[in-house]
């Protein structure tokens, strides 16, 4: 649930700074996922996909199209699949 009370121009301004200063130049998604009898740590960092469990570290191969790429991290976090296309198209546009 999201508060929307309005802000007054200069919290929100503020905000907004420190919002923008934080934003990475490349997309990163973490989750924690079952793996065997483990918790593994999922990663797409920089447009690399990992697995980190306590077997090592495997990297996943790079998908063939950003529909593919969307996909596979919906499957992997739930995540919205447009959300997804919309950031990463964006970051794409960053490159």
């Amino acid at each position: 649930m999201y508060d929307t009370t309005p802000l007054e121009k200069k919290a929100f301004l503020k905000a907004a700074q420190t919002s923008q200063s934080i934003i990475r130049s490349t997309p990163l998604i973490e989750c924690r996922v079952p793996y065997k009898n483990e918790i593994a740590h999922w990663e797409f960092d920089n447009w690399d996909i990992s697995l980190s469990t306590t077997e090592g570290l495997y990297k996943e191969p790079r998908k063939g199209t950003m529909i593919d790429l969307i996909e596979f991290i919906s499957n992997k976090t739930g995540f919205d699949k447009y959300l997804l296309h919309e950031i990463l198209e964006q970051y794409r546009r960053w490159k």
